[in-house]
């Protein structure tokens, strides 16, 4: 794939999702152009994962807060096709989801286009799928604040991590 196809991709699902106050930087100047944008929910637990990483090293980035649970006969943010398809960037090679039973992990559950988050590195030109995944990958890839995982404590947080994401969590209960 081309940048130029690149971005069209990524610029197709924000044109989609609209200009208001739910789109906006974080830690940077207005009109900056962000290496990162995060595509999450408020009401989303793996979302708050990504937030709080991104926070924690004071990341600069592009917020999507997407609505995914829209009143009436609204189709979700999440659902509409430019988001999609710029997803389906982040799960080529993964199995597609055939259930649900609470876990949030990618390996246990299969890959949901329609879900958040979604991380877009435009340097590298890539789309991250998975709280888990896209925590790891910031952590290592965006070169500043502290280490989140320290060398000699990565085994034992990777098995919490994994224990966590295989755990069904509050989600099954939000009745959506």
């Amino acid at each position: 794939m081309t940048t130029t196809e690149f971005s069209a991709i990524v610029d197709a699902a924000n044109t989609q999702l609209g200009n208001n106050s739910r789109h906006r930087n974080i830690g940077m100047a207005e009109g900056s152009q962000p290496r990162f944008e995060l595509y999450h929910a408020a009401p989303s637990l793996c979302s708050h994962k990504v937030r709080t990483v991104l926070a924690e090293k004071a990341i600069p980035y592009r917020s999507h807060d997407l609505n995914i649970m829209p009143a009436g006969k609204a189709v979700p943010e999440n659902y509409r096709p430019t988001y999609v398809r710029m997803r389906l960037l982040g799960g080529r090679g993964k199995g597609f989801v055939s259930g649900y039973s609470g876990a949030s992990a990618v390996d246990v559950e299969g890959f949901d286009p329609c879900v958040v988050p979604t991380l877009v590195d435009h340097q590298q030109e890539q789309i991250i799928i998975d709280s888990q995944r896209i925590c790891e990958y910031l952590d290592q890839e965006a070169g500043q604040g502290p280490k989140l995982i320290p060398d000699e404590l990565a085994a034992a947080i990777h098995e919490q991590m994994n224990t966590i994401d295989r755990a069904p969590h509050v989600a099954i209960l939000y009745g959506a």
